[in-house]
């Protein structure tokens, strides 16, 4: 009945809990087509990391198990500096006194990222293209699927310690990549285990991303880029063709346009409502894009999308 968002700060000085990074819970009323903020939320929570400070570029997040998971490129404090992290919020450590709440745990990936890589963040024009999306696959899908890692092996979740049950995909808007990664639910580390690309272009050689969501429905990922990409989406799932080279791995099935009457703006955020949600007298759901450029004043926008049969189970 709430989603989940997350605001990287105003540049110019914002109206929300001052220009810092925060946390947003929008809570759905009880009419079920109206949205406002939850109590206590009316100007979200300002984020921070661990240890009670920084202002996290907060760009993606996910909810797991009553914890939510924030994806981020930065610290606003200091720009010009990669800093890709993975952090965990408690929601229920938000200080409504002081509007603020610390991650519970966080993960820099930033020692798989760095120079030598495929993502290298390290200059400081590419330290505002680092983690924009992130999504968690469970680990029941990924097993049934026959999910491989890079190497080609059987995923097996029991060789990963606790980890959540899935595998966080955080994709980075550099190179349009997905990068998933099991997270040690001590905080201790993670594992990198597999790679694929988003399938969304802003040139003929340049691919970038800018938010994934996990859609148990239809068992799949939707992945979905800014007016750089003309605003398309792409649909990614497990191949599970025998014999085929990529049985096992993560692959695009589907790329979308955006919506016809949609305007190409600076959408950086997608997510939509459960299957239980469906209209059953349009055989519909709501879908929700962020504008990060709040291009006509407008935050938010929704249309509806068919609901997909659900996947048994």
């Amino acid at each position: 009945d709430y989603m989940w968002g997350v605001s990287n700060g105003a540049s110019n000085g914002g109206t929300l809990n001052s220009d810092q990074s925060t946390l947003i819970r929008i809570a759905q009323n009880g009419d079920g087509k109206t949205w406002g903020p939850a109590p206590g939320w009316e100007h979200g929570m300002r984020l921070h990391y661990t240890d009670g400070t920084g202002q996290p570029d907060s760009e993606g997040v996910t909810a797991v198990g009553g914890n939510v998971f924030v994806s981020t490129e930065r610290d606003n404090a200091n720009k010009n500096v990669s800093r890709v992290s993975i952090l965990r919020v408690d929601p229920t450590r938000a200080d409504t006194a002081t509007g603020s709440v610390d991650a519970s745990q966080q993960w820099d990936l930033k020692s798989d990222l760095g120079p030598g890589t495929d993502a290298d963040l390290t200059s400081p024009a590419d330290a505002n293209l680092g983690g924009e999306a992130i999504a968690f696959v469970p680990d029941g899908y990924l097993v049934a699927n026959g999910f491989r890692t890079d190497d080609g092996e059987l995923y097996d979740p029991a060789s990963y310690g606790a980890h959540f049950g899935g595998i966080f995909f955080v994709g980075i808007e550099k190179n349009g990549t997905l990068y998933g990664y099991t997270l040690q639910e001590n905080g201790t580390g993670f594992t990198r285990v597999a790679t694929f690309s988003g399938g969304l272009h802003t040139s003929v050689t340049t691919t970038s991303i800018m938010d994934a969501a996990w859609d148990p429905s239809q068992e799949a990922l939707w992945l979905t880029c800014d007016d750089g990409c003309q605003g398309r989406s792409s649909i990614a799932k497990i191949n599970t063709t025998p014999g085929d080279p990529a049985q096992g791995h993560f692959q695009i099935v589907s790329v979308l346009d955006r919506p016809a009457n949609a305007p190409n703006v600076n959408n950086e955020g997608f997510t939509f409502q459960t299957p239980n949600r469906c209209d059953p007298a349009t055989g519909t759901r709501a879908v929700w894009w962020s504008d990060d450029g709040d291009d006509d004043g407008y935050a938010l926008r929704t249309g509806q999308t068919p609901c997909a049969t659900p996947v048994p189970g």
